[in-house]
């Protein structure tokens, strides 16, 4: 199963992503955009953003926030 919404004439597919992850030790968040070229099968193209935030189970160890930026080509 897939989602997502075509952009820029169909030619691009963008994809949100959602998740969340629990644990004892704690729980993260996680957002992102994923950019894709619906064209041809010969040619793959991708482009990702994602944010996270970790907050740990106890309060002495502090909070960690994340960005990251990803791309692929595949031809």
């Amino acid at each position: 199963m897939g989602y997502g919404m075509a952009l820029f004439g169909g030619h691009f597919l963008g994809t949100p992503e959602l998740g969340l992850g629990l644990s004892e030790v704690g729980h993260e968040w996680r957002v992102g955009w994923r950019l894709g070229h619906a064209g041809s099968k010969r040619v793959s193209f991708n482009l990702g953003l994602e944010a996270a935030r970790w907050d740990p189970a106890d309060a002495t160890t502090a909070s960690e926030d994340r960005v990251g930026l990803s791309a692929t080509m595949l031809w």
